[in-house]
């Protein structure tokens, strides 16, 4: 009777475990199973971190090859053209040297003086055209249409690097992880399609080197007046103290203040100091036509550089950001 008691109560026992187990089966498997799907999760993560990392230093690797490339194009592009623009200095210099050509620079700048005009920058405006600015701007241009062309290949890197992502963002490990972080993934990644490249294009589609004529122009003038400044002086002095009839009615033709100048008798001493100014103004304007030349081809180079490496620098800052968020 106690034998069949025990057995009795082992079955029921048997029993009650039995159907534990079934009606709850969570309290047998759930401890294992989630440690089983966190450690899975940690191993999709490192793979979706592998991979993205493999697709942006892919991408970094490219665009400095890109920056390296276009580095040394830098080194001689244009190079030609601004050694042409040297070349014509001694040619610049003879015509804007000469007695006849100094004197109209003169009476322009006593123009100026009076009336406050720019008739002198337009009358040298041509000669700099030729000799000087136009080799120079075809230099300019072919730096210029460098830097678009670099800007045009990483913008089709910056392409190539978020349409690998997308893909990444189809694939079965990306889908395993949380709705959370696929999300942040996806807005960082609709971001960069849309902020990367935008200010890059906004702003170096400007020319570089802007203003180079008016630069030229204004340099070579200053060059000019710091030599004849005494001479405008006394010119000026002399036709307003003559009072020439032709003040009153407007801006003077040259003809006219060289008649001013000859009837109160000073072209004597005005003939002598434009002379010796012609003696002086070749080698001042050499040197600062040289100057300006290099200057200018310097310049551009080195702002167009500085451009470059600025956007690859920017390129793989907003990528390493794409990284960080896809795992927080």
């Amino acid at each position: 009777m106690k034998n069949k008691t025990s057995i009795i109560v082992s079955l029921i026992v048997i029993g009650c475990l039995l159907l534990a187990w079934l009606v709850k089966p969570s309290f047998v498997t759930n401890p294992s199973d989630s440690g089983t799907a966190a450690a899975d999760l940690e191993v999709t993560k490192a793979q979706i971190e592998a991979m993205l990392q493999e697709h942006t230093s892919e991408y970094q690797r490219r665009n400095r090859q890109l920056l390296q490339e276009f580095t040394k194009r830098m080194e001689t592009l244009g190079k030609e053209d601004f050694a042409r623009a040297r070349r014509n200095i001694p040619s610049f210099v003879d015509n804007i040297s000469s007695f006849s050509f100094c004197g109209k620079i003169c009476y322009r700048f006593v123009v100026d003086k009076i009336w406050n005009t720019t008739t002198t920058m337009d009358l040298l405006a041509p000669k700099l055209g030729t000799y000087i600015c136009e080799p120079c701007t075809r230099g300019q241009l072919k730096i210029q249409d460098a830097l678009n062309e670099f800007m045009l290949k990483l913008q089709e890197s910056d392409t190539q690097y978020r349409a690998g992502l997308a893909e990444l963002a189809k694939s079965e490990e990306f889908q395993a992880l949380p709705m959370e972080a696929q999300q942040i993934f996806l807005d960082d990644l609709q971001k960069l399609a849309g902020s990367l490249m935008k200010n890059a294009f906004d702003t170096t589609l400007i020319a570089v080197g802007t203003g180079l004529e008016i630069i030229f122009i204004r340099s070579t003038i200053s060059a000019v007046y710091s030599l004849m400044a005494p001479l405008v002086a006394k010119l000026t002095t002399s036709l307003t103290a003559g009072g020439t009839s032709a003040l009153a009615d407007g801006p003077l033709p040259f003809g006219d203040i060289l008649g001013g100048v000859l009837a109160i008798g000073g072209f004597s001493w005005t003939a002598y100091d434009l002379y010796r100014v012609t003696k002086v103004l070749p080698k001042k304007l050499r040197t600062e036509v040289t100057r300006l030349i290099d200057q200018s081809e310097q310049g551009m180079r080195r702002e167009a550089l500085a451009k470059a490496t600025q956007m690859v620098k920017q390129c793989e800052q907003n990528s390493q950001k794409l990284i960080g968020g896809l795992t927080p």
